[in-house]
């Protein structure tokens, strides 16, 4: 008990007047004490997780907290994260060019656009690989990620219909204009499917922004921490990212969801209307 409640109880006279005559402020009054919050479970698992993703800043690393089902303050884990000293080395910013993009419209629900591009990475024993990545506007999900030491016209509509066959056919694709996107075969394939091509703008990638964030997400967290001698081992290292980027990994774009989670929400919501 404080000397001023003491005080008051014992000459039975106001706060205001006892905290003015012993100089004392009257919220003391009010103080409770409170227990030193003991933090060792945080720091663990902040450890564990930056071990087990290595290229997670502190925002995927958060909502991957959230996922798991701990509802600690997002201020209490930074301070935690900070004494720990797991911050990533932030890249160089480059300054901002103005200038005015044209308004391309983006996927309203899951499987109505797909945005496709190709990847290359250095293989030590055959020079080169090419990696294709096709993901689901939407929901962000990644539908494929599939390494070969090249890509022609003719393997690139087999793998799409390999995944129309899969998820069902979308209404558009969106692809930059390489020469097996712009090639009789795929032009073919997607009239046949009734599938529109949306090419975007020579010297503009940022309009198919989606995919080229994905192929840096795969540079980040697949391809640069390790060298590869074969294009097997590529695949190998692709097929566990892919699992970890659908269904464990939390996307910022998407409230620290991961895109298998939108995904089938998506799909569940669109079977109910149509059963209604």
């Amino acid at each position: 008990m404080s000397i001023l409640r003491e005080v008051q109880q014992e000459k039975h006279v106001t706060t205001r007047r006892c905290s003015r005559v012993l100089g004392q402020r009257r919220n003391s009054l009010y103080y409770k004490y409170k227990a030193k919050v003991d933090n060792k479970e945080v720091r663990e698992k902040l450890l564990e997780l930056s071990r087990q993703y290595p290229s997670w800043g502190f925002g995927l690393l958060f909502d991957k907290i959230r996922l798991l089902g701990n509802r600690w303050n997002r201020k209490r884990v930074y301070r935690q994260y900070k004494k720990l000293n797991l911050h990533l080395r932030k890249p160089k910013k480059r300054p901002k060019i103005k200038r005015a993009n044209p308004n391309i419209l983006a996927a309203g629900k899951v499987n109505q656009g797909w945005s496709l591009d190709f990847l290359s990475d250095d293989v030590v024993a055959e020079n080169k690989a090419r990696i294709l990545n096709v993901m689901d506007e939407f929901s962000r999900k990644c539908l494929m990620a599939d390494a070969k030491k090249d890509y022609k016209a003719k393997q690139l509509v087999t793998a799409l219909e390999n995944l129309v066959a899969t998820y069902g056919k979308p209404e558009y694709i969106r692809c930059d204009n390489g020469p097996e996107l712009v090639s009789n075969k795929m032009a073919q394939f997607c009239k046949k499917q009734g599938i529109e091509i949306r090419f975007t703008q020579p010297g503009k990638p940022m309009q198919n922004g989606l995919v080229e964030r994905l192929n840096g997400t795969i540079r980040t967290e697949c391809l640069n921490p390790k060298v590869f001698t074969t294009i097997n081992q590529i695949q190998a290292e692709l097929d566990e990212w892919w699992r970890i980027y659908n269904f464990e990994r939390p996307h910022s774009a998407l409230k620290g969801k991961t895109p298998q989670q939108i995904w089938l929400n998506q799909e569940e919501l669109y079977l109910k209307m149509a059963a209604a």
